[in-house]
């Protein structure tokens, strides 16, 4: 992370902008865009990235078995392979290593990748030790490639699981949440943030939000699948996020967000009961939406950081 923050400040010395004129070039934008996923990517894993995994001998080599193998079909020419192979980041790479037996002395060691992040550090303590309580967990990212990675860490722990993202063909999907429902052995189902509405994971009493979104209402969205008819436990939810780094400003920014949200929520219920009834008590408005106290009930977790909130939900 802090590699790729001192290459984008050379990188901003040298560029065309300067402070006398203050003009940006046409493409600043997008490059500013650019960086802050690079350097998100990177506040979540390394591996997200393109690091020194594979080295250009290594690359020439998966390059090879993939034009020989027709991995990418059998009319690309050897530079159309090139590209998109040189183009993939490590777990990407790491993938198509696992997934091609010629290719398998490439892949990186699980221990190697379960101990290049800090949220993956924290997350080898938190599921065990959750598992051996009897909670039963959804664990949340919003990119396909960490899901990937949180994969290995299920596998580094031995622990089952089930994957459910955009990958997953729809005609298996309800299958899936049927079995992790009815399934208490089953301790994690790995699921994409954004993987649809409607979807009932009552199985489940643990949220873990491995990277947080900038639109709380999406994330919101993910944890109320915890809390359809049927739940009866209480739901804890966990949003990790790594300090000092723009993971750390986008859970900062998405609770602000949360937070005039529900004020205006709580300005439109006063108005209401204001309107409906002017002898309604004090008690009884008090009770609308304190929000102050929901986010006193949150507090930092593990050294890679993290929100952490108990609510509860009957049936």
């Amino acid at each position: 992370y802090e590699r790729l923050i001192q290459a984008y400040k050379a990188r901003h010395r040298s560029g065309p902008c300067t402070r006398r004129t203050g003009e940006q070039p046409k493409d600043g934008l997008k490059e500013r865009e650019r960086v802050f996923k690079e350097l998100r990517k990177a506040a979540n894993h390394p591996m997200l990235l393109r690091q020194n995994s594979y080295t250009p001998e290594i690359i020439e080599k998966v390059v090879d078995f993939a034009f020989a193998q027709d991995v990418y079909g059998s009319q690309a020419r050897r530079e159309q392979v090139f590209d998109e192979v040189n183009s993939l980041s490590d777990i990407q790479l790491h993938v198509l290593c696992c997934e091609f037996e010629g290719l398998n002395k490439y892949a990186i060691p699980r221990r190697t990748i379960c101990g290049e992040s800090a949220k993956l550090r924290r997350l080898r303590q938190l599921l065990p030790s959750l598992r051996r309580e009897g909670h039963r967990m959804l664990v949340y990212s919003q990119w396909s490639d960490m899901l990937d990675i949180l994969e290995e860490l299920c596998l580094e722990l031995n622990m089952d699981y089930q994957r459910l993202d955009g990958r997953t063909p729809v005609a298996e999907r309800q299958q899936l949440i049927d079995d992790f429902n009815n399934d208490d052995a089953m301790p994690i189902f790995l699921l994409s943030t954004r993987i649809g509405v409607g979807i009932n994971l009552t199985g489940a009493d643990t949220v873990i939000f491995h990277d947080v979104d900038v639109n709380p209402q999406n994330d919101h969205q993910a944890e109320s699948r915890c809390y359809r008819i049927g739940q009866t436990r209480t739901v804890t939810v966990y949003k990790m996020f790594a300090e000092d780094t723009v993971d750390a400003k986008i859970a900062d920014i998405a609770a602000r967000i949360e937070t005039r949200q529900q004020i205006r929520s709580s300005e439109m219920e006063l108005d209401g009961a204001a309107a409906s009834s002017s002898a309604e008590s004090d008690e009884q408005v008090r009770a609308l939406a304190p929000l102050e106290q929901l986010h006193l009930t949150r507090r930092a977790v593990g050294c890679a950081g993290g929100l952490e909130g108990r609510r509860g939900r009957g049936a």
